[in-house]
């Protein structure tokens, strides 16, 4: 258990919560010893989890929880496909998703689309290679983000979190569907949305509540939300807390304007230094670094120094967070950025890339930081409309290697760019093949005649149209 947690009762808090869930109660019944008592048994299960999950990994996340937690094709309707197709048509009129749930404006692409298609929208047919490519994506897209929050928690950077917390905040983030202005809606198994945004400023100030709670120290949460913030504080309910820590979070500063301005220093806080120097830099900015919060930042100095680069706002002071590097020793662990997923800005990364080459176990990271000036430079090259080069379009549909990101997950910078591509127009040009050889779904690689294949397909049972025993996975060349 974390030293700056040290009246936090993990067995206790799990048990008020979760004893009378029987599913719960079994198992941490069938993980103890005979005549162990509940909060014994508790803790028990805690530590056999923890051994799962250090065993397992990636394979309990696929074999244990995608059954469980993931949609199923079945529950994916025909009205969620076609509202997904129609907001797809929509995009291509300059029309924006949010735009269409105004009745007039939806009436208008609705005609549209019919005038287009020649069909009424309530009698059109969905394509099967357009069902197939939504439903795949809806499938991936609940996968990653699932993904985010488990290799989080169960990741060395949330070591600083009790482990009752983890538990807690990951099964009740299971449950939660949409966020909309009333708090998060409950989910379902024919909840189409992807699982909660992972962002850890806004789970940091939970758990920095949770335990200013125990402690009986007063909050630190300011302005019109504390009060209702405290009330769902009493009654520990997770969805209601994060989500006010979500829009706690979104509506701090961060003036986009200047990020083009790199003028600024590295600031370092040294292992061991006052946590509250950290945490009250970063305050009033949505950085989504889990060292805004006091407790967390205490955890990560107790055994780390932390660089954080600081650029120049509006009065020429250097007060603008950029980029964070958490340095333990001769090891570089984290490397984060202000963008979505903690990715770094387009225009910080040549900052970052010269520090790293300072600092022991730099070198390290050089293979990502390559990679992140190359999006840099693409992404500078989207923003003024340029035409990308075949190296481009190689580097971003990822056809040679994967490419390396210093935040979690794969950098949005990427949808951004290829968000309304003409995907085989793009794959023809860099492979030098026509369109029509070129496949993204199963039943394009299934009709034959394809030279190229874009993306990752399980089809070991299967044989193609032309004979061929495809391999268990195909991403390229055919």
């Amino acid at each position: 258990m974390p030293e700056n947690f040290p009246q936090f009762e993990e067995e206790k808090f799990l048990k008020d919560k979760y004893w009378n869930n029987k599913e719960f109660r079994e198992a941490a019944i069938d993980s103890s010893e005979k005549g162990e008592k509940p909060t014994e048994q508790i803790r028990s299960y805690l530590d056999r989890v923890k051994n799962i999950v250090e065993k397992k990994g990636a394979l309990f996340l696929k074999t244990a929880l995608y059954p469980k937690l993931i949609i199923r094709p079945e529950n994916i309707t025909d009205d969620y496909i076609k509202s997904v197709i129609l907001g797809n048509f929509a995009e291509l009129r300059g029309y924006t998703r949010e735009q269409l749930k105004d009745p007039q404006i939806k009436e208008q692409v609705i005609k549209l689309f019919e005038e287009s298609t020649h069909t009424k929208y309530s009698e059109y047919q969905i394509p099967d290679d357009q069902r197939e490519i939504i439903i795949e994506q809806t499938i991936k897209d609940q996968k990653e983000s699932l993904n985010r929050w488990f290799e989080y928690l169960t990741g060395p950077e949330s070591e600083h979190y009790p482990d009752a917390f983890k538990y807690w905040a990951f099964a009740e983030m299971t449950k939660l569907g949409v966020l909309t202005q009333n708090g998060f809606t409950k989910r379902t198994e024919t909840t189409v949305a992807s699982f909660p945004e992972l962002n850890q400023q806004a789970l940091a100030l939970v758990l920095d509540e949770l335990r200013r709670k125990y402690l009986k120290e007063p909050s630190r949460i300011q302005g019109e939300k504390r009060e209702e913030f405290q009330k769902y504080l009493q009654n520990e309910s997770f969805g209601k807390l994060y989500a006010l820590a979500l829009e706690h979070v979104r509506s701090l500063k961060f003036p986009e304007e200047r990020l083009q301005i790199t003028i600024g220093e590295w600031r370092k806080f040294p292992k061991g230094s006052d946590p509250n120097d950290l945490a009250k830099s970063l305050q009033g900015f949505n950085t989504g670094w889990c060292i805004a919060g006091v407790g967390t930042a205490e955890s990560y100095l107790q055994n780390s120094d932390i660089y954080i680069y600081f650029s120049q706002d509006q009065y020429g002071n250097n007060t603008i967070p950029r980029a964070a590097i958490v340095h333990e020793g001769d090891e570089i662990s984290e490397v984060r950025g202000i963008m979505k997923s903690q990715h770094l800005d387009s225009y910080i990364t040549h900052v970052v890339e010269d520090k790293l080459e300072k600092l022991p176990g730099g070198k390290r990271w050089q293979e990502s930081m390559r990679d992140m000036q190359k999006l840099a430079n693409i992404h500078l090259k989207y923003i003024n409309n340029q035409k990308f080069s075949k190296e481009d379009l190689i580097f971003l549909y990822e056809i040679d290697c994967s490419i390396q990101c210093t935040g979690y997950g794969k950098d949005p910078r990427i949808d951004e760019i290829l968000k309304g591509r003409d995907i085989k127009e793009d794959l023809s040009f860099v492979i030098g093949c026509s369109k029509n050889e070129i496949s993204l779904t199963q039943d394009e690689v299934l009709r034959g005649g394809i030279k190229f294949h874009y993306g990752n397909l399980e089809l070991s049972h299967l044989t193609s149209a032309e004979g061929l025993k495809l391999p268990e996975k195909i991403n390229g060349s055919l």
